[in-house]
């Protein structure tokens, strides 16, 4: 299954006649000059480059063939984009450059703007739960930055005597700045994805793959849940949540971003009045009138929940998201950067679908099916 968020490599022939020598900083001008057209650019990735180790399996020609055998039927299994020259890969001298984690959505579109590029091969979705690929890419590539939004770090490794000197600085910053890039600042790895790294194998690799993949499972499983189960009772909701996410991946402003936020509410607000209409009567003290959702969504859960754990444990949860969607709000106030909003506008979707799949668990049997008739079909109207 291919997941939204992936590890991709993109592929160039390093002997490319346009590209001069040395061949590596002309590649990663290329690509982050095509990943810093985008309008709105959303990265929060490390960034992997070097050559693409086929020589390792080069002992002969058989075991040449064998291994891209293997590396084209995992490429195969898994997101790819392919050029017509990416069939000579075996034949190349290929330079990688690898993205730790980029959007399906971003990916498909870096490889269109980058396959007109007569240098360029193609690209492939790293699966580090497969020998192959961590061999040839996580094991063989160079961390070489952090890449957030227009922001990046160069990375570098003062275990290994990599440390830069002020006048290399200068120069990288320059030639990063001279991309696109906002600002440019330094990192050390302290010999992170070293010989002397002790989670630096295959092994913790292939957990942490297969980890992402289950847990991409299990968020996919209660979205479909929240969706399927609860808007069969409120047919509203799956166009609210949404309108949610889209406002959310086309923000460009602190104020689009607090949109979101305020959305989310009003989420909770709507399946509130759906699962507990407004009503005069208090219980237990709490009023349960139009303004009071909080106070509704729980009696609604005390009147489903079997135990009393059940209503503590959605009652912090709510608790949790008002806070947060008032601390936003505060923010946006103040102008606080778009950053900052875009990631709690981000932790307001989740924790509103969290607080939805709540609800859904509480009833093992369905919801009442409410569907909303469109009675013009009849040639009358939906008055």
């Amino acid at each position: 299954m291919v997941h939204d968020a992936m590890k991709v490599a993109f592929h160039f022939n390093a002997a490319s006649p346009g590209l001069g020598n040395p061949y590596g900083p002309p590649i990663e001008r290329l690509v982050f000059a095509k990943i810093l057209m985008a309008r709105r650019l959303r990265l929060a990735t490390k960034v992997y480059v070097g050559d693409f180790p086929l020589h390792i399996f080069l002992s002969d020609a058989d075991s040449l063939e064998k291994a891209l055998q293997l590396w084209n039927i995992q490429a195969l299994n898994g997101w790819r984009r392919f050029t017509k020259r990416m069939e000579n890969l075996g034949c190349m001298d290929v330079f990688v450059v690898c993205f730790e984690s980029i959007g399906a959505e971003f990916a498909a579109e870096l490889h269109k703007l980058l396959a007109a590029e007569v240098c360029y091969l193609g690209a492939v979705q790293v699966n580090d739960a497969a020998e192959i690929h961590w061999e040839l890419y996580s094991d063989a590539l160079a961390l070489r930055y952090r890449v957030s939004d227009r922001n990046i770090a160069v990375l570098y490794d003062e275990t290994q005597s990599d440390e830069l000197s002020l006048e290399e600085k200068e120069e990288e910053t320059k030639r990063l700045l001279n991309i696109g890039f906002g600002r440019v600042s330094f990192e050390e790895t302290h010999g992170k994805h070293t010989f002397f790294d002790k989670y630096h194998n295959f092994q913790q690799a292939r957990r942490v793959a297969e980890w992402k993949a289950k847990f991409g499972d299990m968020l996919g499983f209660m979205a479909d849940e929240v969706v399927c189960r609860l808007g069969d009772h409120i047919p509203e909701l799956p166009n609210m949540l949404w309108a949610a996410i889209d406002t959310y991946h086309n923000a460009e402003t602190d104020e689009q971003y607090a949109q979101v936020s305020a959305t989310c509410r009003r989420i909770l607000e709507f399946v509130a009045d759906r699962l507990f209409p407004p009503i005069t009567e208090d219980r237990d003290g709490h009023k349960l009138g139009p303004k009071n959702y909080r106070n509704r969504l729980l009696a609604f859960v005390e009147d489903q929940a079997k135990s009393a754990a059940q209503v503590e444990l959605i009652a912090s949860g709510l608790d949790l998201f008002a806070a947060h969607v008032e601390k936003l709000q505060n923010l946006a106030n103040k102008g606080i950067h778009s950053e900052i909003q875009r990631e709690g506008a981000r932790r307001a979707l989740l924790r509103t679908v969290f607080i939805l799949d709540d609800l859904v668990a509480l009833r093992p049997e369905s919801f009442p099916m409410k569907p909303q008739y469109d009675l013009s079909v009849l040639g009358g109207s939906n008055d």
